[in-house]
């Protein structure tokens, strides 16, 4: 038997003039398992605030389910979710996996959120995946980098990631070792770029061989 796919178009205020670009008009498609019936609780995204939609919240009634933080967030409910994915987005990663999701060149655009709660739970969950997913470039600057800068908040620890996604592919970083997580970023990075973040590599790495 085949679920069925539907196709909504959710629109945010919030990401109207976000510093990276990306559309605040998008499509959202939602999943629905065999046997799921629309008015079944979980036939439905589950969210807490839409921004930008206070004056319309009606039609959206029948659309998403509304829940309160305490549920949205709460790590033992959604770990109890087998095969969770945990999918955030992030501002950059660097060559050891790990995530800023907070600033862009020293400011501060956002906080951790809710992201580190479904990371979490994910990591939890049986079977579950944690995965950072981003688009490989912005204003032709790379998104993967050498080294998150001195003075970088460091949103997600490596650790806790275990793939990273970009148009370019999948890094599966699980097990292996920084010198292997290194290059499986350098690959899904955006290709004109990828020999100025092995060389950004090797300079970090020698800075930090001289570090005592």
């Amino acid at each position: 038997m085949h679920g069925t796919l539907d196709r909504l178009v959710v629109e945010s205020e919030l990401l109207a003039d976000n510093p990276l670009g990306d559309p605040a008009r998008r499509p959202l498609y939602v999943y629905r398992p065999p046997g799921v019936e629309l008015d079944h609780p979980r036939a439905l995204p589950v969210v807490y605030v839409i921004q930008g939609y206070t004056g319309q919240i009606d039609m959206w009634s029948n659309r998403v389910a509304f829940e309160p933080t305490t549920k949205v967030h709460d790590i033992p409910f959604l770990s109890s979710i087998r095969r969770l994915v945990s999918i955030n987005s992030a501002v950059e990663v660097d060559l050891w996996g790990q995530v800023n999701g907070e600033a862009v060149d020293g400011s501060q655009i956002s906080g951790v959120g809710g992201s580190l709660d479904f990371i979490e739970a994910a990591r939890y969950s049986e079977e579950g995946l944690s995965v950072i997913a981003l688009r490989s470039t912005a204003r032709g600057r790379s998104r993967i980098v050498p080294r998150l800068a001195l003075g970088t908040p460091v949103t997600i620890p490596r650790f806790a990631v275990d793939a990273v996604v970009t148009e370019h592919g999948v890094a599966r970083l699980t097990g292996l070792s920084l010198e292997a997580r290194a290059e499986a970023l350098i690959e899904v990075a955006s290709p004109p770029l990828r020999s100025e973040l092995r060389d950004g590599l090797a300079r970090a790495d020698a800075t930090t061989r001289r570090d005592p």
